[in-house]
């Protein structure tokens, strides 16, 4: 890991616990006092993941899994119910433009493989064949899970975390999975230069 890496976090909190009690609040809350976001937000996609499992198994759930819709980090919280969604959303809008955009850009990329796995999942009215459908839902929960490894570092260490992570390897389909998390990496990469 980088010095700037190590550094990051320690100013980053350093300057917010000078210029606001945001920081105090969120002591024991499961919001991270580095990045001021919450792991919470990533249930929205695990969900997914889950509804994908248990298709293989029962595969009649695709319609479940048909009524899924993206939802911003703002809008799951606020339909959370969660005792803490208020300082959630606070703290959300005094984290770092880096470390949310870098967020954005991630549950961006995971939200348009699930839109398409979704499309691909059910045709014209109709479900796909078994093996079809395994290999599917295998391979998007596959893509999904490294992804949400992924935003799970932003959201705990920050976006400077996964700058320093060169051992990434993600699941493509397609060049543009591959363009959309080449650009996430660079420009983060980018900003630590």
């Amino acid at each position: 890991m980088s010095s700037l890496s190590k550094e990051m976090p320690k100013r980053r909190s350093a300057g917010r616990r000078k210029s606001d009690d945001i920081h105090l609040r969120i002591v024991g809350k499961s919001i991270s006092p580095i990045t001021y976001l919450a792991t919470d937000y990533l249930n929205h996609f695990n969900e997914v993941i889950m509804l994908l499992d248990m298709i293989l198994d029962m595969p009649e759930l695709i319609k479940e899994l048909l009524v899924w819709q993206p939802k911003s980090y703002v809008t799951h919280f606020h339909e959370s119910g969660l005792s803490d969604q208020d300082l959630i959303i606070e703290a959300y809008h005094a984290a770092s433009d880096e470390d949310r955009n870098t967020l954005l850009a991630i549950t961006n990329e995971m939200e348009r493989i699930i839109q398409d796995s979704i499309a691909a999942a059910w045709k014209d009215g109709q479900a796909l064949d078994e093996i079809s459908l395994t290999m599917l839902c295998t391979s998007t929960t596959e893509k999904l899970r490294e992804r949400i490894n992924l935003a799970s570092a932003v959201i705990n260490s920050g976006a400077a975390s996964v700058a320093d992570r060169h051992d990434i390897a993600l699941t493509h389909t397609s060049i543009n999975d591959t363009q959309a998390t080449v650009d996430i990496l660079f420009d983060v990469f980018q900003k630590q230069v």
